[in-house]
């Protein structure tokens, strides 16, 4: 099973990546990794890797990870659209499965903006696992919006000698 995941170095990397290496079958294929820039302009693979060193190094990281625990892993740092790169990688690397990360935005955000993981979903006829981000901390009923509450710590007979 070829399997392609697509990685933005955020907090979700290594769940998705660690997601792609308990799959059956993923030793029998390889695991492609990929890493989306921005494109301001078209440059060779060798020039973006050039300009964006430390991306080049994340990813090459997570390669030389994934293979030195026997997979048959290889990285790719394209620029673009990241639906339309994602898509374009499924066909060129003859993917059966895209793994990617949620970052779990709200729905308003998803509305108005969209999300990568969202547009491959509804765009590919492949397979896709979507890791789900880490849940974020509900407030407390005594937090609002970064104003925090707490009760006195004085007792009530501190109180009245304050006064």
């Amino acid at each position: 099973m070829n399997i392609l995941v697509p990685v933005d170095f955020s907090d979700m990397t290594g769940s998705v990546a660690h997601m792609s290496e308990i799959l059956p079958g993923a030793h029998e294929g390889r695991i492609v990794v990929m890493h989306v820039l921005p494109a301001r302009h078209r440059e060779t693979p060798e020039r973006l890797a050039d300009m964006h060193p430390k991306e080049e190094r994340q990813l090459s990281a997570l390669v030389d990870s994934l293979q030195r625990r026997g997979f048959r892993a290889e990285g790719h740092l394209t620029q673009g659209d990241p639906v339309h790169e994602i898509l374009d990688a499924t066909e060129q690397h003859e993917i059966d499965m895209v793994i990617m990360g949620s970052h779990g935005h709200n729905a308003l955000y998803e509305l108005v903006i969209g999300s990568v993981s969202e547009g491959v979903l509804h765009r590919t006829d492949r397979p896709v696992l979507i890791v789900p981000g880490p849940k974020r901390k509900k407030p407390h009923s005594h937090e609002t919006e970064g104003i925090h509450f707490r009760k006195s710590t004085r007792t009530e007979s501190q109180h009245e000698h304050a006064n």
